[in-house]
């Protein structure tokens, strides 16, 4: 898979990869992933450096896409509201390969907050890929909304064989 590197914004690396997804970027703040997501984005400030734990999450995520990587062992620190770091967490727990319904999410939270609460948070999830909110379905097994597509969540289900013979 060739990769090429392009300098954006500081602490944030966009990869090139030779998929049907198109361009991922990776971020990092303060020494663990704080962005990972499909572009294209506009972000200017040149003042970048390639950190170790953004090359760790590039080489791992090169890995998941070729197949030879289940789990990512990078740190991670999201920003987002304390729900919406509770519902992360959960999410984060889904096996490779396997998928799990918005309301089951739901069920180890405080509150048994409702499907669609967790849809909200699953959608403003930064760290794509990594808590692989593409695991979530609806109920009836379809594949529901995906703040990158259906396209790039198919992709990914595919890619985990989730969904077989998509890739």
């Amino acid at each position: 898979m060739e990769e090429k590197k392009k300098k954006i914004k500081k602490n944030l690396y966009r990869y090139d990869f030779d998929l049907p997804t198109g361009e991922i970027w990776i971020g990092e703040t303060g020494g663990s992933i704080s962005d990972l997501f499909f572009g294209p984005r506009e972000l200017t400030d040149e003042n970048i450096c390639e950190t170790p734990v953004i090359a760790e999450t590039a080489k791992q995520v090169r890995e998941y896409f070729s197949r030879e990587r289940t789990a990512f062992d990078v740190p991670m620190a999201p920003a987002g509201t304390d729900f919406q770091k509770d519902v992360w967490r959960e999410i984060y727990k889904i096996p490779y390969g396997e998928t799990r319904y918005y309301a089951e999410i739901a069920s180890p939270l405080k509150g048994n907050q409702q499907a669609r609460a967790i849809g909200m948070a699953a959608g403003k999830n930064p760290i794509a890929i990594l808590i692989p909110c593409h695991r979530l379905i609806g109920k009836d097994g379809s594949l529901t909304g995906y703040a990158y597509g259906f396209e790039i969540k198919e992709y990914l289900l595919a890619v985990e064989g989730s969904l077989l013979g998509f890739v």
